[in-house]
C-alpha cells in the first residue's frame, strides 16, 4: 500500500546497495496522498540510493496518480537512474520532473501519457516506450533515441501510423534502429511499407496486432527486404483474437531472412505445410526462428535449415 512506502524506503536506505527496484502500488480510500506522507528526513537520503539504476513504479491498481507524489519519489530515487518505468498511469507534467531529477536517464516507459506532453525535455534518451498512449506523439527532438515503442489506447486509422513513422524519420537527430508498434492488424501491410520507405536503417522491427486480423502480402516482404538491409530482428506478434499471418505467397518471399538473427512468426494450421517446405529447402539457412509452441515441426527441417531454435505456434 502507498502508506507503507516511507517505511519501505527507510529500510532500503539502510542497505545502500539497491541496484534495481520495482514497486507495486495500491491505495485504500483512507490512505493519505503519497506526497503528504514522504517527509523531509527521507528526502535527504538521496545518497543512500546512489547505486539505484532501474526503477519501476507499477500503479496498475490505482485509479489516478499524482505528480507531486511521483516527484518526491524521484527526488529520493532518481539521481542515478538509467531506466525508469511508470506502469499503469502517468501523471501530467512528468517530463519536466524527469528532466530535472533524472539527469542520467537513458530508458523510459510511460503508460497512458496524456495530451500536451512535451517530449523535447529528454534529449539524451535512447529508448522510449509509450504504452496505451492517450495521444499520438507529433514532435521528436531527441539527439540519441535509438529504440521506440508505441501502442495506442484507442483504435486509430492508417493515416496516424504514417504520420508517426514520418515524424520519427524526419525529426530524430539520428536514424532509428529499433521500432515496436501495436497497430490494428488490418494495417500491417501499410505499416511495413511505411517503415521500408522512411526507416531504412532499422535493425529490429516488431509489429503487434490489436483489434483485427492482418495478412501480410508478398509485395510487403519484397519492399522490406530491399529497403532495410540492416534488419536483423523481425517479429510479427498477433493476439489469439487478432493474429498477423503470412499469405502462402508471402512465405516464399521470406528467403531474405537468411540475414536475420531472429524471426518470430505466427502461422495458421493451413500454412504449416508451406513453411515446412520452405524451411527444408537448402536456400533458407535461418540462424534462429522463433514461434510460440503448439506443435513441433518434424526434425528433418531443423537439420536442413540448421536452426538453433524452432518453436511454432499454429492457430
Amino acid at each position: 500500500a502507498v502508506a507503507q512506502i516511507p517505511r519501505l524506503l527507510e529500510s532500503l536506505a539502510s542497505t545502500g546497495s539497491i541496484i534495481s527496484l520495482r514497486m507495486f502500488l495500491s491505495c485504500r480510500s483512507s490512505d493519505r496522498a503519497l506526497a503528504d506522507i514522504i517527509g523531509g528526513e527521507l528526502l535527504e537520503k538521496t545518497e543512500c540510493f546512489q547505486n539505484l539504476r532501474e526503477l519501476t513504479l507499477d500503479g496498475s491498481h490505482l485509479v489516478a496518480v499524482n505528480l507531486a507524489g511521483r516527484s518526491k519519489m524521484l527526488k529520493i530515487l532518481g539521481k542515478r537512474l538509467e531506466c525508469l518505468r511508470f506502469v499503469g498511469n502517468t501523471p501530467k507534467g512528468i517530463f519536466e520532473v524527469i528532466e530535472e531529477l533524472c539527469p542520467n536517464l537513458r530508458r523510459l516507459r510511460l503508460d497512458r501519457s496524456n495530451e500536451g506532453v512535451d517530449y523535447s525535455h529528454m534529449p539524451f534518451l535512447e529508448d522510449m516506450r509509450l504504452e496505451r498512449s492517450m495521444h499520438l506523439p507529433t514532435a521528436f527532438s531527441y539527439e540519441s533515441l535509438r529504440l521506440f515503442s508505441f501502442s495506442y489506447y484507442h483504435y486509430f486509422g492508417v493515416d496516424r501510423i504514417e504520420r508517426l513513422i514520418t515524424n520519427l524519420a524526419m525529426q530524430l537527430k539520428r536514424p532509428l534502429e529499433g521500432l515496436d508498434l501495436e497497430i490494428p492488424g488490418v494495417f500491417v501491410n501499410e505499416t511495413l511499407c511505411f517503415c521500408a520507405e522512411h526507416l531504412r536503417d532499422l535493425q529490429s522491427l516488431t509489429i503487434r496486432s490489436s483489434h483485427s486480423d492482418g495478412v501480410i502480402s508478398p509485395g510487403t516482404i519484397q519492399s522490406l527486404a530491399q529497403a532495410c538491409p540492416n534488419l536483423r530482428q523481425l517479429k510479427m506478434k498477433g493476439k489469439s483474437t487478432s493474429p498477423i499471418i503470412f499469405s502462402p505467397s508471402a512465405l516464399q518471399e521470406l528467403g531474405f531472412v537468411h540475414k536475420l538473427d531472429e524471426l518470430f512468426l505466427v502461422l495458421n494450421d493451413k500454412h504449416l505445410d508451406n513453411i515446412e517446405r520452405l524451411l527444408s529447402s537448402s536456400s533458407f539457412p535461418l540462424k534462429v526462428i522463433m514461434w510460440e509452441r503448439r506443435r513441433w515441426v518434424s526434425a528433418h527441417i531443423w537439420r536442413n535449415a540448421q536452426l538453433k531454435l524452432a518453436d511454432i505456434q499454429c492457430r
